[in-house]
This record gives structure tokens, C-alpha cells and sequence, in this order.
């Protein structure tokens, strides 16, 4: 993650996602997932798969028999973890926070907010 200085990010969510993102290649390493992975930023939701990818893992994003997708707001996070256990390949390209116009519903509303937020990650990286 790189971050325009003045953006919405606090020191605080940098680290803790990077944290969290080490955790999950911690998880995930073994030989059976060697090099596969490689990550910094796991909070960010922008992603982009080949088809191909996309329709292994289609089926397993949403509840049974529902629209919801599973993870509610760790759905990236999710996918992530997903695509490691699937054997995709994961390629993590920077992206650059800018100071944002306006008020940011998540990363904006203060330490309460963000550490709740993470705390759903930290768990969704365990449980899964």
C-alpha cells in the first residue's frame, strides 16, 4: 500500500493490515503453497482474476442459496484466502491511497471502528 500523505489511513490501519497480511502468509506456508504469495495490504478490496480463476471459485462466495457473499466486509480477505487454497495465482499490485474529499465510511470513522473492523479479519483469518 503506498499512501499520499494526509489520506484517511491512520499509522495504526497501515500496520495492522500489513499484520494481518503476514498472518495469512503465515497460515498458508508450506510447501504446498511455497511462493505462491506475497502480500501488504489485505484490507484492500480491488481485485481482478482470469476467468478461468473466477469460475473455480465462483460457487464458494455466497451462502448457500443466497446472494450474501461469505466474509460480509472481509469478502477481499476472503477471496484471497480462497484463491490460496484453490492454487491461484495471487499477484498484489500496489495501489496509492490518496487524501480523500469527503468522509470515508470505514477507515474514517476512528480507532473504534478500525480495530473492530480488523478484529473481523483477524478472525476470519483463524477460522477459515
Amino acid at each position: 500500500m503506498i499512501s499520499e500523505k494526509g489520506n484517511q489511513n491512520s499509522g495504526f490501519f497501515v500496520w495492522a493490515n500489513f499484520l494481518l497480511a503476514k498472518l495469512i502468509q503465515i497460515k498458508y506456508l508450506s510447501l504446498d503453497h511455497m511462493g505462491i504469495i506475497n502480500l501488504t495490504d489485505v484490507g484492500c478490496v480491488y481485485r481482478i482474476m482470469k476467468r478461468e480463476a473466477l469460475e473455480k471459485i465462483i460457487n464458494e462466495l455466497t451462502y448457500p442459496g443466497s446472494d450474501k457473499p461469505v466474509g460480509g466486509v472481509g469478502i477481499g480477505l476472503y477471496i484471497t484466502m480462497f484463491g490460496i487454497e484453490n492454487d491461484l495465482k495471487i499477484i498484489e499490485i500496489p495501489i496509492t491511497f490518496n487524501r480523500r474529499i469527503g468522509r470515508s465510511k470505514l477507515t474514517g470513522a476512528g480507532v473504534g471502528k478500525t480495530i473492530k473492523i480488523g478484529l473481523r479479519f483477524l478472525w476470519l483469518i483463524l477460522v477459515s
